[in-house]
């Protein structure tokens, strides 16, 4: 039903996509975690000279990452997952299962809070479309 541009939504629906994405989001940090770590154990390969052009505040994962694999290529958004991909950390499938999730998790944690409240101020619950589609990509069932 539509009121506005608005759609009704169960907050069981609600709350199965934010259980959903929550769920997602952990398996994805986990991920990005991991090829942080296993690039910051290769921090012993740098030079002496890398180490030196690197900013003090780099973690050791972004020093070994900007000097033995990209230089000083831009990397102008935070898409680490796309990244980990070019240089071999990340499979292709995964990549893609988890591309959404690594562009838009800024844009997702916004909608995940209102949506929270939304759930818990009771039946029914009219969303936005914007919200709707956050719903509607992540809902299983």
């Amino acid at each position: 039903m539509e009121f506005n541009g608005t759609v009704l939504v169960s907050n069981r629906k609600i709350e199965n996509a934010l259980s959903n994405y929550t769920s997602l989001k952990r398996e994805y940090e986990k991920e990005i975690k991991r090829c942080e770590d296993k690039l910051a154990s290769q921090i012993g390969d740098l030079s002496w000279w890398d180490n030196f052009m690197c900013k003090d505040g780099d973690d050791d994962w972004f020093k070994v990452y900007k000097r033995k694999y990209k230089g000083w290529v831009s990397t102008y958004h935070k898409a680490w997952l796309y990244h980990f991909k070019e240089i071999g950390l990340v499979t292709e499938s995964f990549h893609s299962k988890y591309e959404d999730i690594d562009l838009n998790h800024y844009y997702y944690e916004k909608e995940v809070y209102t949506l929270r409240v939304l759930s818990r101020a009771g039946e029914p619950v009219y969303l936005n479309p914007a919200q709707a589609s956050f719903v509607n990509g992540f809902f299983v069932g």
